[in-house]
């Protein structure tokens, strides 16, 4: 049966990751949400290397991802994406808000073809809105995963994730300050930042280790001569 990544990314990696806009992103397009998150994932599954046979365990079919963007005509009508086979599907009003910034929302009513690739949209939508598809085939390891490989794996996608987000430029750049405005001191955020990397990298190589010695263990001690608590 294998294992799909969905899994492993909603059940383990975003219990370790708290972050609200990535919560709102499954449930307002779960398409876009895995895209994202498969990008984590790919990054995340080489840094489970222990045992050194785990590399090849975690061989996995990689998910598929596409987009397609559209012009309303007026009136509710079939769209030909020849977007087929995707699993996921999600079409969104682009807009902008007061600030000019964009801003997207879900298209209810709005139906996917995994056979045909074809998208029907509903009626009234204005005549030249522009309007974003997106699709997405989940990716699978090929073997049935542990709980316990899971968790690890749930723990990699998570350093990955605050990896990048302990490295953004802006939190490490001066910032002007005067008399009635002040932000926190930059070198003490990034102490802080590398504090935390140093935690989360002790704490996966230790479920790591100790993943690899219960392989070990069962592998050489037969089942019946385990000790078993009373």
């Amino acid at each position: 049966m294998g294992t799909a990544w969905s899994e492993v990314i909603t059940e383990y990696a975003m219990v370790e990751i708290n972050d609200i806009r990535l919560n709102d992103k499954l449930v307002e397009n779960p398409a876009l949400f895995f895209r994202e998150m498969a990008l984590y994932m790919r990054n995340a599954i080489p840094r489970f290397n222990l045992p050194q046979e785990e590399q090849a365990w975690l061989s996995y079919t990689s998910p598929k991802f596409d987009s397609y963007e559209y012009v309303s005509d007026g009136v509710g009508t079939t769209v030909h994406t020849g977007k087929t086979g995707y699993e996921l599907f999600c079409a969104e009003i682009i807009t902008t808000d007061k600030f000019g910034n964009p801003a997207a929302s879900a298209i209810v009513g709005a139906s996917y073809d995994a056979e045909s690739g074809d998208v029907t949209l509903p009626d009234g939508i204005a005549n030249g809105t522009p309007i974003s598809m997106d699709f997405y085939a989940d990716g699978f390891f090929e073997n049935d995963l542990s709980g316990e490989e899971k968790r690890i794996l749930g723990l990699c996608v998570q350093l990955v994730w605050e990896n990048r987000f302990s490295g953004e430029w802006l939190n490490r750049i001066g910032k002007a300050k005067d008399k009635t405005f002040s932000t926190p001191n930059e070198n003490e955020g990034t102490k802080a930042n590398t504090a935390r990397m140093l935690l989360l990298s002790k704490t996966l190589n230790s479920e790591m280790r100790r993943y690899a010695q219960n392989l070990k263990y069962n592998s050489v001690v037969p089942r019946g001569c385990r000790l078993r608590r009373n």
